[in-house]
């Protein structure tokens, strides 16, 4: 995996995980885009697009007199997401491949900017929320949905293997440039930048065996496990014993994960 692509990589597995990412997160996520207004004949960015899940989903919602621009650094996923939207003879998504770090779009362009899990694996958040803010029509919405306390991520019956998993993960993250919990601090750049703080509001899910949340979070464990041991940061061992315990949970009725806390932020550009 290059670091430079996606953190998770831009292989298929990841493009699976990413998949069950967005369905799960699916009911949260419009429930945000009807907040803030977005509909039809409107300009939306899609910040940090991935394979583009979302951007298909906004592309029905801003309908043909609408536009998505999704932007992302990994050439993989951009050329996923445009033969995706013309697989679904939709004109209305524009790939387009940028790091956010150099974001720079045409200003005054966009109604609405979207970011999810965006802020969290990049330098400079603040840097780069300013650069987007240039984008943004005045009157425009910026809808956030960013980790805010990853530490609430759990498992019950909790176990060893869960531990070393976690202890890992958390420092393969520390050793990264970003800030996993950056949620807390996006209020403060918006608020920063003169924008009105419309809403905030934590998410955060349970999922059960066998549930799609569960699943979501078992692939995740698959892919970034492996990640892990080539970083030197979790054995084969540990690996292979925490997805034996995952298996051997899967007809547990008091068997749960609960997931990384998110925080959810509405805001408009005076």
């Amino acid at each position: 995996m290059k670091k430079k692509d996606y953190i998770f990589g831009t292989h298929s597995e990841e493009l699976n995980r990413l998949g069950y990412q967005h369905r799960v997160w699916l009911k949260e996520t419009i429930s945000a885009w009807e907040e803030a207004g977005i509909g039809k004949g409107a300009t939306v960015i899609d910040l940090g697009s991935g394979p583009g899940f979302a951007s298909i989903d906004l592309a029905y919602l801003v309908g043909d007199s609408g536009k998505v621009i999704s932007v992302d650094k990994s050439s993989i996923f951009i050329e996923y997401l445009n033969n995706y939207a013309e697989g679904l003879s939709l004109n209305n998504v524009d790939g387009v491949l940028q790091d956010l770090q150099n974001f720079d779009l045409k200003s005054n362009i966009a109604d609405f900017a979207y970011a999810r899990w965006v802020f969290s694996w990049v330098k400079n958040p603040k840097g780069i929320i300013q650069r987007i803010d240039k984008s943004l029509k005045p009157g425009a919405k910026f809808i956030v949905q960013e980790y805010s306390n990853w530490d609430a991520l759990a498992m019950e019956p909790s176990s060893s293997e869960f531990e070393a998993f976690y202890n890992a993960a958390r420092k393969s993250f520390d050793l990264d440039e970003g800030d996993v919990n950056i949620g807390y601090k996006i209020p403060q750049y918006f608020n920063d930048l003169n924008y009105k703080i419309d809403s905030i509001k934590p998410l955060i899910k349970v999922g059960r065996p066998n549930s799609l949340t569960w699943n979501w979070i078992s692939s995740f464990v698959d892919i970034y496990g492996k990640l892990l041991i080539s970083r030197e940061l979790l054995s084969e061992e540990n690996y292979d014993a925490f997805k034996l315990k995952i298996k051997g949970l899967s007809d547990k009725n008091d068997a749960f994960f609960s997931t990384p806390q998110m925080i959810q932020i509405i805001a408009t550009k005076q």
